[in-house]
């Protein structure tokens, strides 16, 4: 996976830190859903509650997950994922914030490392999302 220096150092001066999801960030990520309806918002086909040993098989397999770091941890987690239907777009996938920390804009500030990794690392400027038409919290985000 590609080093995400640039992307980082932007997000230093407020705390706050992306890198590459590792193994080991599994427990910490799927404790990041803390309910049935959060999970059918980021994952629909998972069954909850969400198992480290699912969140362990995303970052392995897909190779595509980042989490967003304070002090206290990892408060936020996605994917950029490459699109096997239109060649050169990325998808921002099973985007979460931990349920203390919504509401206060690290969602959207995961959004914009997000943009700005897939397009200094990844070359890609065509970036899609989607959300549930009753996700408020994430149109609003978006």
């Amino acid at each position: 996976m590609t080093a995400m220096a640039d992307p980082s150092r932007e997000l230093d001066a407020r705390g706050l830190s992306l890198r590459a999801a590792r193994s080991d960030d599994a427990e910490a990520i799927a404790a990041l859903i803390r309910t049935p309806e959060d999970l059918a918002q980021v994952s629909p086909d998972e069954t909850y509650p969400l198992s480290p040993e699912s969140v362990r098989q995303w970052i392995e397999v897909r190779a595509s997950g980042y989490v967003l770091e304070q002090r206290s941890g990892i408060v936020g987690y996605a994917e950029l994922v490459d699109d096997t239907r239109q060649s050169g777009r990325i998808w921002i996938g099973h985007m979460m914030v931990a349920p203390g920390r919504r509401g206060l804009g690290l969602g959207r500030t995961l959004v914009q490392a997000l943009l700005r990794v897939a397009e200094h690392d990844k070359g890609v400027r065509d970036v899609a999302i989607s959300a549930f038409e009753d996700n408020e919290r994430a149109l609003r985000c978006y």
